[in-house]
């Protein structure tokens, strides 16, 4: 696993990777963390030793300079918890975790709500209703537990890239639909009317052209990544 992350106070962006197996049995994990000057020249890599954990899925979520990501701590992958890298001290913590929201992998995931971390965790066979699961206290581990009831069941093949400005929870497809005439559509979830809207995104490959001037093969499973309140900056690494 590797993810680049940017460290705001220092200005400069950091590559944490994961360079020993839990599998090898050695007793600890080890880490390199590398801080990339301008141009993307690297740093001498910091190690970091951890115990042993089995992350559960390759996306880490960050707020506010930390990278959060699920994984199934100690041997035998019975404690479910959320690691947290401090990029700027460059240290790894554990919180301990709702069973939930580490076992259903891929159908939770973590947003940031109001500011705190916060899971989404679904039905896997039915999006009709979803667990909102906020972390409320980091120090003591605390999570608060929220179910809320769609008024219409969505596709199956959805995740939540987070939240709006207006505090609205996103639902977006995870792929594009096969037909290219099928629309594409996002739900933004109110909590507080429990109502929920759905916006058409035009001109996301749905026609042929576009599609086969990029290359697009519409039999394929293509990925789509949304990132809420996405700004894109000129700087370079």
């Amino acid at each position: 696993m590797l993810w680049i992350r940017y460290d705001p106070v220092g200005d400069h962006f950091k590559v944490f990777d994961l360079v020993t197996s839990p599998d090898q049995f050695l007793g600890f994990l080890v880490h390199e963390v590398i801080t990339l000057g301008r141009g993307g020249r690297g740093e001498t890599p910091n190690q970091v030793t951890t115990a042993p954990y089995y992350p559960v899925t390759n996306n880490g979520f960050s707020i506010n300079g930390f990278l959060y990501y699920a994984a199934w701590a100690q041997r035998m992958r019975m404690d479910p918890v959320i690691v947290c890298f401090d990029v700027r001290y460059e240290s790894l913590s554990f919180i301990t975790a709702p069973r939930d929201v580490v076992a259903w992998e891929s159908d939770s995931v973590l947003i940031e709500y109001k500011g705190k971390l916060a899971s989404i965790v679904r039905d896997p066979l039915s999006f009709s209703s979803f667990d909102l699961w906020i972390l409320e206290d980091v120090k003591k581990h605390d999570w608060s537990k929220q179910t809320f009831e769609l008024p219409f069941p969505l596709v199956n093949r959805m995740t939540s890239p987070g939240t709006n400005k207006a505090g609205e929870i996103i639902f977006a497809p995870m792929f594009l639909p096969y037909d290219v005439e099928q629309p594409f559509f996002v739900f933004y979830y109110n909590v507080e009317r429990k109502d929920i809207r759905r916006v058409r995104l035009q001109g996301i490959a749905d026609n042929k052209e576009f599609r086969h001037r990029y290359g697009l093969i519409v039999a394929a499973h293509m990925s789509v990544s949304i990132s809420p309140e996405h700004i894109e900056s000129i700087a370079s690494l």
